[in-house]
């Protein structure tokens, strides 16, 4: 009995693991049409007559069982047959199942794989014929790095950066005549036409480096050396022209040094300067070379700012070198726009001292009630407002940025004082 028993044993198990490789492989994904394909390239043997034998000799064992009440020698060696043709017979139709499985699974892999070569041929053809359709579309909300954002730098700081990385750009203030009609004229180019019958450039080595029209309808003529200016002042000046010249006068360039030190005098400075800076002592030709003009506060309460004016040459000097000697100190220098702006009606061309308006008006947030010493928003910076670009907005009906101080560097109405005060200097060249 205990052999009936494992031989019917390993039946079953048999049986389970036919039925593990069906799960393991998955047949419930197989379709019909590739099961009915895959059962085609099988073997042409496989039909009914395996499970026909296995039910067969499981009901020949059953009776085996039931019709004796022992298990005699003769019941044992047909029992063992009829196992051991079960077991062929399953193991066939196991055999059998894998080949199905197995060709069926390489079926559908080839057939994926051909539907996606000929996916990407054909992209890739739509790619190449038509370009432009296959551009990435704008993105619906902008990218936003998700990254702290830097501290916001002081202005001292970005100033400080920008000495240290850059060199300050030197203009050149080419020699200038300022040419006037003699007769009446209703426009400037009726001047220029006026110029070019009186002075002709075919006989000298040189032409005007520049001609360009100015107020009053004048001209304003600019050359490369100063000895072709004055050749051509006495050509034009002749009692038959038809025009008349005289040298451009501009204004001298202006210096500040900043950071002295408040205990040296501000009597002493200028032979400071010059004793101790030896590349401006080696080109000072009179003593108006260099003249201090006046006294600028410091942030700094133990230091103070000294202004200058100095001939052009001697600007160029100091603004290349940027610092200048003082006692033990080196002092930063650079430009000094000679602008007016006056601190208690903030409009140009005049100081407080001179001031006929009778408001006062406050620089931070342009209330004419107090100025900004004792401004009561000066420390909130959504309360700042330039009274100049609010009342220069207001009077041509412009959109314009007043979120700034009326004293700031990039005020554009004190950039636009600062550009027509460098406009009327004179920096040499």
């Amino acid at each position: 009995m205990s052999v009936l028993s494992n031989s019917c044993t390993e039946a079953v198990t048999s049986q389970n693991l036919s039925q593990e490789v069906v799960i393991t492989e998955d047949l419930a994904n197989i379709t019909d049409e590739v099961f009915e394909e895959a059962q085609s390239e099988s073997s042409s043997n496989f039909n009914d007559e395996y499970l026909l034998k296995v039910i067969e000799h499981t009901d020949l064992i059953q009776k085996t069982l039931d019709s004796s009440r022992s298990v005699t020698r003769l019941n044992k060696e047909s029992i063992k047959k009829s196992l051991e043709e079960i077991k062929r017979s399953t193991q066939q139709l196991h055999n059998q199942v894998k080949n199905i499985l197995r060709h069926s699974t390489l079926s559908t892999e080839k057939k994926t794989a051909s539907i996606i070569r000929n996916t990407i041929k054909e992209e890739f053809e739509k790619i190449a014929l038509k370009p432009q359709q296959f551009a990435a579309p704008p993105l619906l909300e902008p990218l936003r790095p998700d990254i702290t954002p830097a501290p916001i730098q002081s202005y001292a700081t970005v100033v400080k950066t920008i000495k240290a990385t850059e060199k300050p750009s030197i203009p050149i203030t080419k020699p200038a005549l300022i040419v006037t009609s003699k007769q009446p004229v209703s426009s400037s180019q009726e001047t220029v036409h006026a110029w070019r019958k009186s002075v002709h450039f075919k006989k000298l080595t040189f032409t005007p480096a520049d001609v360009k029209a100015v107020s009053n309808h004048k001209l304003r003529v600019e050359f490369d050396k100063q000895e072709q200016r004055d050749e051509i002042l006495e050509t034009i000046n002749r009692p038959d022209s038809l025009v008349c010249a005289e040298i451009a006068k501009k204004l001298k360039p202006m210096v500040i040094l900043k950071g002295i030190f408040k205990d040296t005098p501000v009597t002493e400075l200028v032979d400071i300067i010059i004793n101790q800076n030896t590349k401006i002592k080696d080109i000072i030709t009179s003593p108006e070379d260099i003249t201090y003009k006046f006294m600028r506060n410091n942030k700094n309460q133990k230091l103070y700012n000294a202004v200058f004016m100095v001939a052009p040459h001697i600007w160029r000097v100091i603004i290349e070198i940027q610092k200048v000697n003082i006692d033990h100190q080196r002092v930063h220098a650079e430009d000094f726009p000679a602008f007016l702006q006056c601190y208690k009606c903030m409009q140009f061309g005049h100081t407080k001292k001179h001031c006929t308006e009778e408001e006062t008006n406050c620089s931070h947030c342009s209330s004419n009630s107090h100025t900004y010493k004792d401004c009561p928003v000066k420390k909130d910076l959504n309360k700042i407002n330039c009274y100049n670009c609010t009342l220069h907005a207001k009077k041509y009906n412009l959109n314009l940025n007043t979120n700034h101080s009326a004293t700031s560097l990039y005020c554009p109405r004190v950039l636009k004082q600062i550009e027509t005060c460098k406009n009327k200097t004179d920096y040499g060249y």
